[in-house]
């Protein structure tokens, strides 16, 4: 046979060595899969996010257009966002097996968001309930949306009520100091996080938790801290401090996964925090 340059010279091919016999050849692997392009990303999520606020958004204007001119009374109006939101949840809750990102941000946004602004708008714009009565529902809503977002196994939708549940002290404070249930009410929120890592490994949900309590602390010091409340600012210091550390502790006895950057950043921030705190206020005492 002609050199293997010749043959090349004039657009042959070498013949190709005849495959050994039993020897099957090694299949070739699939190319890895593309991660998702910024256009998926944000048909995914981003697009999701705007559109649940455009109809918001559209509705609201609807709504204050009926307000406006008295189609719609005071009670009608809470009624009508309760129903909404509750409409929301049920559409998000629908879609969840096709599309689960964005029926966490219908449920989540959409639905429970609904439910805390109408409760927020009995209490404070319209004067329908009390305070006691305005706590008790957000706390309820709180406590539907972590059952819920447990079902779906999402921690998204209970990252989401989490916030709704932190920001309610400040949506139906009044000029008058209530520390004891203030501390109750964050203690319970924090209790409710550390029962959840007994099920879910949702660092996200114990660094929200923990985060919104330290804001809180931080906002009550600011307004209603005196040199007297010194031991039951210290007692409520241990009782959060032992939450949050038996919550990264928790979700990995019960979920049986190893510690990673997540827990390590919890246990980490959390004894900073509540030392820092402690040396704090007794050099002020001194």
């Amino acid at each position: 046979p002609p050199p293997p340059y010749v043959a090349e010279m004039f657009g042959a091919r070498p013949p190709m060595a005849p495959p050994q016999a039993g020897v099957i050849p090694a299949p070739i692997p699939p190319p890895p899969a593309a991660k998702g392009s910024v256009e998926s990303y944000i048909g995914r999520k981003v697009l999701g996010v705007i559109g649940a606020l455009a109809v918001i958004v559209g509705a609201s204007y609807f709504l204050k257009y009926a307000f406006d001119n008295g189609l719609i009374g005071e009670t009608g109006r809470i009624i009508l966002g309760v129903v909404g939101g509750l409409t929301f949840i049920l559409i998000g809750e629908f879609l969840r097996k096709k599309y689960p990102r964005f029926a966490d941000i219908v449920t989540g946004l959409g639905g429970l968001g609904l439910l805390y602004l109408s409760t927020y708008a009995a209490f404070s714009f319209y004067h329908k309930i009390n305070q006691p009565t305005a706590f008790g529902f957000m706390a309820a809503i709180t406590a539907f949306g972590v059952v819920l977002a447990l079902f779906a196994n999402t921690a998204q939708v209970a990252a989401l009520a989490v916030v709704g549940g932190f920001l309610t002290p400040f949506l139906i404070s009044t000029s008058v100091p209530n520390d004891f249930n203030f501390f109750a009410y964050l203690a319970i929120l924090g209790v409710g996080i550390l029962a959840v890592s007994f099920f879910k490994k949702w660092h996200q949900l114990t660094l929200i938790g923990f985060i919104a309590t330290i804001l809180n602390f931080a906002a009550w010091y600011s307004a209603y801290y005196e040199p007297s409340k010194l031991f039951f600012t210290i007692y409520v210091l241990c009782i959060f401090y032992a939450i949050y550390l038996l919550a990264g502790i928790m979700s990995n006895i019960a979920t049986k996964i190893a510690s990673n950057n997540g827990d390590l950043f919890i246990f980490t921030i959390t004894p900073v925090w509540f030392f820092g705190w402690l040396y704090f206020l007794l050099k002020l005492a001194n």
